[in-house]
């Protein structure tokens, strides 16, 4: 009831507080202020504007003895007490045409409107774009799932990619990875939901690769024939043909008193620069060719 200077403080349940302060003389003796917290923000929500985030919302509201709601012969102050508030947050009123700026948080945790008509209040944050999202993965292969990544974005709003167009690759998202197929393109955008500081953002559509799988046929790693002759006593130079001869194999023979050494490797002939220790014996011998993976072939040489 008002009768004087009067003051209603209302607390909220998470713990928001205002404060009322009616000079006297404001409103009529026997006026009732109340004050109370809006807990269904749905409707004010939706008319925030486009760059505010909602914070709080208070209402306030008298009436005299009479049922009436008068104007304030002179302003009421109320003061917003809520840890979520800061510098520069604005403060609405919610009238039939809107809101309309009332003011706007000069310090962290509190803001200060005075009024004379019964409103309800309604405190935003000023909300930013965000930086400038980019998808990042963009080339794959037909038949494996493409881990989709981006850069960018502000906040911890929810990241999601959308399908902007299936295009020749036929591709389809599924869990945050991208998959076609068949070789082509297709478009992607990244998605950044908005939160309380930033605006939500959206990146460009932007054409991802899918190149068909490559079938790899191995090479068949074989020893056919030795051109050349090697001879005791000395060093000769020989060639091994064959196929699948990659990366310098090593060569070994089964005469302790020979050394072979790969000079150049041609895929599908070896130079070989042979050894072979005085007092060795003549014949039919084999050389052992080792790949780098430990596959090997054998093939039969003579020593004159």
């Amino acid at each position: 009831m008002v009768s004087g200077n009067v003051t209603s403080v209302s607390q909220n349940s998470s713990g928001s507080t205002d404060t009322v302060t009616v000079p006297a003389g404001a409103l009529p003796i026997g006026t009732t202020v109340s004050v109370y917290p809006v807990t269904d923000d749905t409707a004010l929500t939706e008319q925030i504007p486009v760059s505010q985030s909602y914070v709080i919302s208070f209402a306030v509201t008298w009436a005299t003895s009479s049922g009436t709601s008068p104007s304030a012969a002179t302003p009421i102050t109320m003061t917003i007490v809520d840890p979520s508030i800061k510098v520069g947050d604005a403060v609405y009123m919610l009238t039939s045409a809107g809101p309309v700026a009332v003011g706007a948080a000069t310090v962290n945790g509190t803001v200060t409107i005075t009024f004379s008509k019964d409103p309800t209040f309604l405190v935003t944050h000023k909300v930013v774009a965000q930086e400038a999202l980019a998808l990042t993965s963009l080339s794959g292969t037909v038949g494996n799932a493409l881990r989709l990544t981006s850069r960018g974005g502000s906040g911890n709003g929810a990241l999601t990619y959308a399908l902007a167009s299936m295009g020749t690759a036929g591709c389809i998202i599924t869990a945050g990875s991208l998959k076609a197929t068949r070789a082509g393109t297709c478009t992607v955008t990244v998605k950044k939901a908005g939160d309380a500081t930033y605006l939500a953002a959206s990146s460009a559509a932007t054409s991802v690769t899918f190149k068909a799988k490559v079938k790899v046929v191995p090479v068949k790693f074989r020893a056919t024939k030795i051109n050349g002759v090697i001879w005791v006593a000395q060093t000769s130079m020989v060639s091994i043909n064959g196929n699948g001869f990659y990366a310098k194999p090593t060569i070994k023979s089964n005469d302790a008193g020979t050394s072979a050494v790969v000079i150049h490797d041609h895929g599908n002939q070896l130079v070989v620069r042979v050894k072979v220790r005085p007092g060795s014996a003549t014949g039919w011998h084999v050389f052992i060719i080792t790949l780098a993976n430990g596959e090997s072939t054998r093939v039969r040489y003579l020593v004159k």
